[in-house]
């Protein structure tokens, strides 16, 4: 897996921001055909169906998201799509800029 981590515009990163629950709602509504799993009480990770390998992972404190990942590596077809549009709306929204690399989330279920 190719991890690319999802950083908010804002000088205190995720401590600082406030919109976890509109972007929580915002996952749930673009990813609800997507397979959903819940490792752990405070992570959720959602993969495509298909075979595409393209998946999205979410660490919470508590309600407020901690750290936000994407798994690009399947990067084709209508998942990478669906990813892509996205990733567009997380950061016209809410100004969740993608840094890409190979980082992986501090804690991957």
């Amino acid at each position: 897996m190719t991890w690319s981590m999802l950083s908010p515009d804002h000088p205190d990163g995720w401590e600082g921001f406030s919109e976890s629950k509109a972007v929580s709602a915002l996952l749930w509504s673009r990813l609800q055909t997507w397979h959903y799993l819940n490792f752990t009480s405070s992570s959720s990770m959602w993969e495509d169906r298909g075979d595409s390998g393209a998946s999205l992972y979410a660490e919470y404190l508590d309600e407020r998201i901690i750290e936000l990942g994407v798994d690009l590596s399947g990067d084709r077809g209508p998942a990478a799509d669906t990813l892509n549009a996205l990733l567009s709306e997380l950061e016209r929204t809410f100004g969740l800029r993608v840094s890409l690399g190979d980082d992986e989330p501090d804690e991957v279920p």
